[in-house]
Parts: C-alpha cells; sequence; structure tokens
C-alpha cells in the first residue's frame, strides 16, 4: 500500500500538463522537504509554486506574530501532526507564515485563533 504522500503526489502529478514532464520520482525528490514516503509534509518551495501555482489549490495561511515561536521542534511536531501538506514562509524582513493545504486543518486552527496553541493541542 502507498504511503498517502506518495499517493498524493502521484494524483497529483497526474493532473499536471503532461509537456512540464514532471514524474512521480522527480516530484517526491522537489517538492518534499523530507522525501521519504512516510517522512512529513513540508513543501519545498518548489512544491509550493507546483501545488499554489500550477495546480491553483486552495491554501490557508497564519501569521506567525513572533517569529521565534517556530522552532526545530515545532517543525518536527508539524511534521508528525499534520496530515496535509503545508509551506514555511519564512522572511528576514516582514511576517511568516504556515500556509497549510488541507482545509479541515485549517478550519480547525482557525477557529482556535492562535496556529501555536492550536498545533501544542492537535490530536490528528
Amino acid at each position: 500500500m502507498r504511503s498517502q504522500k506518495k499517493q498524493l503526489t502521484l494524483d497529483l502529478v497526474q493532473q499536471l500538463d503532461p509537456a512540464l514532464g514532471v514524474t512521480e520520482k522527480v516530484a517526491m525528490r522537489t517538492w518534499w522537504h523530507n522525501t521519504r514516503p512516510k517522512g512529513g509534509m513540508r513543501l519545498t518551495t518548489v512544491g509550493y509554486a507546483v501545488f499554489s501555482k500550477d495546480l491553483d489549490l486552495a491554501q490557508y495561511s497564519f501569521d506567525l506574530e513572533d517569529p521565534h515561536v517556530l522552532t526545530s521542534t515545532m517543525i518536527l511536531e508539524m511534521d508528525k501532526k499534520l496530515q496535509m501538506p503545508y509551506y514555511i514562509n519564512a522572511r528576514r524582513s516582514g511576517s511568516w507564515k504556515i500556509i497549510l493545504f488541507g482545509s479541515s486543518e485549517a478550519l480547525i486552527a482557525t477557529l482556535y485563533g492562535d496556529f501555536k496553541r492550536w498545533l501544542d493541542h492537535y490530536q490528528p
């Protein structure tokens, strides 16, 4: 049985224009920070571009008021808990954002009001 990430990758590659020449193998290597099939769902910049521009998938953005809250521990926690793809938009100047591509997780996080606090209590 395929992992969720591998199956999602295959499904999305099939939706892309074949002229782009993107294969499942290339997508797994370039779209995901953790390329292991059972690894976390964090997207690379390339993956985010494909999801947001080429596939035009719905995305939900959460501002991090304090960029210091985004620690390696929090990133590991997101990798363990989040079931849908996400992207960390971290800029040296300006706001930092977590962008989710899963509407159910985004809805619950929005209702919670504080992304970090929601993540701390989230049980998938």
